[in-house]
């Protein structure tokens, strides 16, 4: 079974992944602590795990912390935006939690819509 979606709701989907892209790509690049933290080593916590170093963190810019801060409170909007969305009262049940599915794979790679009505 697919599922017709509005084009608001992949429109919010769409910008959903966008902004976890730009989420996950800042996230890449700030240091292991927001805030300014000694480094350390270890000699191996498991029988698994060697020596780990860990380098000072000099803790988040300003800048780093503004644009945390308002990616990740995108991600929220939009999350609560698709979720509550109207769409999702016209379907019951199993054929409900298949369509939410669905929707996250709605759009190919290229951002382009699978399914719009």
């Amino acid at each position: 079974m697919s599922t017709r979606f509005p084009s608001d709701l992949l429109d919010l989907q769409r910008e959903l992944q966008q902004t976890r892209t730009a989420y996950d790509a800042l996230c890449a690049t700030l240091p292991w602590s927001a805030e300014p933290l000694d480094g350390w080593t270890t000699k191996g916590a498991t029988a698994t795990a060697g020596p780990i170093d860990r380098a000072p963190s000099p803790g988040y810019t300003e800048d780093q912390r503004r644009q945390e801060h308002d990616l990740f409170a995108r991600l929220r909007e939009l999350s609560i935006a698709i979720t509550t969305h109207p769409h999702w009262q016209t379907l019951q049940g199993p054929a409900r939690v298949a369509a939410r599915t669905q929707l996250r794979h709605a759009l190919d790679d290229d951002g382009n819509d699978r399914a719009a009505a």
